[in-house]
């Protein structure tokens, strides 16, 4: 790093020249829809796809979109706060329930939350579908000639021009991933829980039941996010996919044939969010921590399949009816078949290629497939 490149970005982190050129790069085509943000006492802007760059890696949190109650309480406990208003909501069928402007769930799981005593897995890998900004975001600014202290409308022919490449960030644990300062226009993240079982590393894989609304009886791996191209390679619809999910955990509205997003639950958001009345990050944050539940399970097996089918039984997640699987990572038939395409889901697929060509890369975790990443 030059001393002019150091001294120009001390200037720009004064006037939150990456943030704000980050605002206008990474905001979806006619989404012109924002939230504010007070972080350590400072406003912050942040697109809707927004997800895990809200609150990860921050402290001193002071409000979002109304009072944060308890910044000690995890994430845990405000999503079953959010869950409950909202199934109240649900069977009453009443409106103001669903949104009341100052519970929160936290987008990003706390990782030191749950008390239960868990395997560690130090290799723990992240794919985002888009992550492009901190360093790298600034540094095209520097090469591309914005002054630190440029306007927002002087942003926008630089802005435009960018065109990064999609980054790509490996996290050494789960809790440095859940903890991450990750930007805000990440829309989701692939994880591949990997442990250490004292014979070599394995991760987990489910099948999904029947009866769900996605992808029925394919092979789950690990957590996915839940953005991703549907079946048919349409492009992701960020406001479909929070709807579907949101009726799906909190509703239970998953069902075969059934469209998650008929459900009355959401239509009554959908009027909501329109008259202003509801907010749809709501749903993205609940959904993302109660999908905490996934990971969290797949490490309670690891302590006792007993204890973690109870656990599973109690919950309503895309993988009932089937056990968990320790699937090791020198087990090539195996993992061969969990990645034919029309048995996975297809983002479970993307993590499993990307997860292990990273414990490659960083760790040196040899697996049984052999693999050549190819770009497109």
């Amino acid at each position: 790093m030059t001393e002019g490149y150091r001294r120009w970005r001390r200037a720009a982190a004064a006037t939150n020249l990456a943030e704000r050129a980050a605002v206008r790069y990474y905001r979806p085509e006619g989404d012109g829809r924002l939230y504010a943000v007070a972080v350590d006492g400072a406003e912050r802007t942040y697109p809707l796809v927004a997800r895990r760059g809200w609150l990860a890696g921050r402290s001193g949190v002071s409000g979002v979109l109304g009072p944060y109650r308890d910044a000690k309480r995890t994430a845990i406990d405000e999503s079953v706060v959010a869950a409950l208003r909202a199934r109240h909501a649900d069977r009453s069928g009443g409106d103001a329930e669903l949104w009341n402007g100052e519970t929160y769930a936290v987008s990003a799981m706390d990782a030191d939350g749950p008390p239960f005593p868990v395997t560690r897995s130090d290799y723990f890998s992240g794919c985002s579908t888009a992550v492009g900004l901190g360093e790298e975001l600034t540094r095209a600014l520097y090469d591309a000639g914005a002054s630190p202290d440029a306007p927002d409308d002087a942003l926008g022919g630089i802005v435009d021009a960018l065109s990064l490449p999609r980054r790509e960030r490996r996290f050494p644990d789960a809790a440095s991933f859940f903890r991450a300062d990750l930007p805000p226009n990440v829309l989701g993240a692939g994880l591949l829980p990997v442990f250490d079982t004292g014979d070599g590393h394995a991760t987990l894989c489910y099948r999904r039941s029947a009866d769900v609304a996605h992808y029925p009886g394919r092979v789950g791996i690990g957590a996915s996010g839940i953005v991703a191209p549907d079946s048919a390679g349409e492009p992701p619809s960020v406001r479909r996919a929070l709807l579907t999910e949101f009726a799906e955990e909190l509703f239970d509205a998953e069902g075969g044939a059934r469209d998650p997003l008929a459900h009355e639950s959401v239509t009554r958001l959908e009027r909501l969010a329109e008259r202003g009345e509801a907010h749809l990050d709501f749903a993205a944050a609940a959904c993302n921590a109660v999908g905490g539940n996934v990971l969290l399970c797949a490490l309670l097996f690891v302590e006792s399949p007993a204890y973690y089918r109870d656990v599973r039984d109690g919950l309503s997640m895309n993988w009932e009816g089937s056990d968990a699987e320790w699937v090791s990572l020198t087990d090539g038939d195996r993992l061969a078949e969990l990645s034919a395409p029309r048995g996975i889901v297809p983002h479970g697929a993307l993590c499993l290629f990307e997860g292990l060509r990273r414990l490659d890369d960083a760790y040196g975790v040899r697996s049984g497939l052999s693999f050549e990443r190819r770009t497109p």
